[in-house]
């Protein structure tokens, strides 16, 4: 998972200490908890699919015992799963692809209302917040195909660029009286 985001800050070209959010969104990522937690939905809709004289089928219903005497298992993990993302009309017996994907669309979309609330509550990507409304591939990194341009763009939109104090490039004069700093 870390793997994941650390490809996009670098793809993105910004330091690690960038918005993870803001990294992602900017390249349209979903995290990859989302594509797991689909293979594990395929894997049960396989499972469920196999006779009964198949070892694999006998270990989902071993699981499917241990979880309801209350040990963890396979099938507790994924009841923790559906619980997570208010799945209440979860059957595992009725599962097939197209519900698989329903469950993708309300995982993708609970994470966009996450980006959504975390956007709108941070001082920090506030001015990120004015532009970037939607959850995709920004526009402007296929429009620009210049690297230090779309580099450069890319960590001003995220708020990753180096400030002008930071650099020493501020002519502003600065005095540091007990403390303080103030602006002259």
């Amino acid at each position: 998972m870390k793997k994941h985001l650390q490809f996009c800050e670098r793809y993105s070209e910004v330091h690690n200490k960038a918005s993870n959010i803001a990294c992602r969104a900017e390249l349209g990522k979903f995290p990859l908890i989302i594509d797991i937690n689909k293979k594990i939905l395929n894997y049960l809709n396989y499972l469920r699919e196999k006779e009964e004289g198949f070892i694999v089928k006998q270990s989902l219903k071993i699981s499917i015992d241990l979880h309801y005497n209350g040990h963890n298992s396979f099938y507790s993990s994924l009841v923790k799963m559906t619980d997570y993302y208010n799945f209440c009309d979860f059957n595992s017996n009725s599962l097939n692809e197209g519900k698989i994907k329903q469950y993708v669309d309300r995982m993708k979309k609970k994470y966009i209302s996450y980006w959504n609330q975390t956007l709108q509550h941070s001082q920090k990507l506030s001015f990120y917040y004015t532009f970037k409304k939607n959850y995709s591939l920004s526009a402007f990194l296929d429009l620009t195909r210049k690297k230090p341009s779309r580099k450069s763009l890319v960590k001003l939109r995220i708020s990753s660029h180096k400030r002008r104090i930071e650099t020493g490039i501020d002519t502003t004069k600065y005095l540091v009286m007990e403390g303080y700093v103030l602006q002259l």
